[in-house]
């Protein structure tokens, strides 16, 4: 897509950082300028990620699906049962290990999503998208997974602790 090709694109200015020379070899001829190769490249690099950006997101989301899944499972048995099985009680270490690897992992993640935000905000400017999405929403999710995963790990901490007092 080229300014000046009749298209939706004419309203847009053009760069004048990109070249626009004509390309030489099996191109030549065809009025396929670099312009028009760098944004389809550009493009494609937009899609892929956004793509990246919406598997992430989703990844995040069905992970918090399956720790509350987890953690309520868990939670229901032992409390349902411990005066029974006070041997229960161990099997809150499964949500509190699980609490504090996944809150490691969401601070390792917080770069990365800040990566991807920044690259998704080149990108979209190279490619002349106005509308890109919204990556921040991916990294303050990541970013206050970290810190809430630990509460709930010392929570349920407490929890463990407190059953085990008061057997």
């Amino acid at each position: 897509m080229t300014v000046g090709s009749g298209d939706a694109s004419d309203d847009l200015p053009a760069r004048p950082d990109w070249p626009t020379t004509t390309l030489e070899g099996s191109n030549a001829g065809s009025g396929l300028t670099q312009t028009a190769v760098d944004d389809s490249h550009a493009w494609r690099q937009f899609e892929h990620l956004s793509g990246l950006y919406t598997y992430y997101l989703d990844l995040v989301v069905k992970g918090t699906g399956g720790y509350f899944l987890v953690v309520g499972g868990v939670l229901t048995l032992v409390l349902a049962n411990v005066r029974n099985e006070p041997i229960l009680v161990v099997a809150l270490s499964v949500p509190i290990l699980m609490s504090v690897l996944l809150a490691i992992a969401a601070w390792k993640a917080t770069d990365k999503a800040r990566e991807l935000h920044h690259a998704i905000s080149v990108v979209a400017a190279a490619s002349r998208t106005q509308l890109q999405p919204h990556v921040e929403i991916l990294v303050w999710l990541v970013r206050w997974s970290a810190p809430l995963l630990l509460i709930a790990a010392g929570l349920l901490a407490g929890l463990l602790g407190w059953l085990v007092a008061t057997d």
